[in-house]
């Protein structure tokens, strides 16, 4: 886990090292006008965010943005008639929705949490496309699972849950969207999620206890929100 930390903090320097040269090549009128364009864009914007992510080994957020950002980039580049531009935001939804399916059929922490075999009040995976939901999660062995919100929002309310052992983890997935987590106070609570135009918080009211420190051997029960946002975000609450 440190090593994929220090990669990320690597490859995010290195984004940022880039970024500062073009600007400075900018500055001293050293980029043609012929690629200024193309480089200041809001589609290179989404291919830079998609080749860090990539490096990063974030595939799923790298194979989306990259696309978005490729096909919309073509256009600027070669001159493609009307009708066929039209048909590059279904080519995108399509490569999005193929990446969604295989992320879900790839299992989650290495277990394959939607087979038969599993109970399904054991995990959740929520999907919120251009709407939104809200639940009261029931679960006496919750082990984990995942959030997705495209162009919509979720809520999940977790006081009626039970985390089975001491960990729990929910891998959040979300462009243009947000997310809402409801837990019991004596539940810790870790964020590991990258956030690109947007952001993921800890609201929790912790008073003047802190459950995640005073009461950890009593309870020993924590949630990890991990995963990655990009002009949206999401929080942790405790009500």
């Amino acid at each position: 886990m440190k090593t994929k930390t220090n990669n990320g903090r690597a490859n995010l320097g290195l984004l940022f090292v880039a970024i500062g040269v073009i600007f400075i090549m900018n500055t001293l009128n050293l980029i043609p006008d012929i690629i200024h364009d193309v480089i200041f864009s809001w589609q290179m914007l989404l291919i830079a965010i998609g080749v860090f992510n990539l490096f990063s080994k974030n595939y799923t957020p790298a194979i989306i943005l990259l696309t978005i950002g490729v096909l919309f980039m073509i256009p600027e580049i070669i001159y493609i008639d009307y009708n066929y531009r039209k048909l590059f935001w279904p080519a995108a939804l399509i490569v999005t929705g193929i990446v969604l399916i295989v992320r879900r059929n790839k299992g989650f922490d290495k277990t394959d949490f939607l087979d038969s075999k599993y109970n399904s009040t054991e995990y959740i995976d929520h999907a919120s496309i251009f709407g939104g939901n809200k639940t009261m999660y029931a679960s006496k062995n919750f082990k984990g699972g995942r959030v997705t919100s495209i162009f919509g929002g979720s809520e999940v309310n977790f006081h009626n849950s039970q985390i089975d052992g001491n960990v729990a983890v929910i891998d959040v997935f979300t462009i243009f969207g947000g997310s809402k987590f409801i837990i019991p106070q004596d539940w810790d609570a870790q964020i590991d999620v990258i956030a690109i135009f947007g952001g993921f918080t800890d609201k929790r009211f912790m008073g003047t206890k802190n459950f995640a420190t005073d009461d950890i051997n009593q309870t020993n029960k924590t949630l990890i929100i991990k995963g990655f946002t990009i002009f949206g975000g999401g929080d942790i609450r405790n009500a």
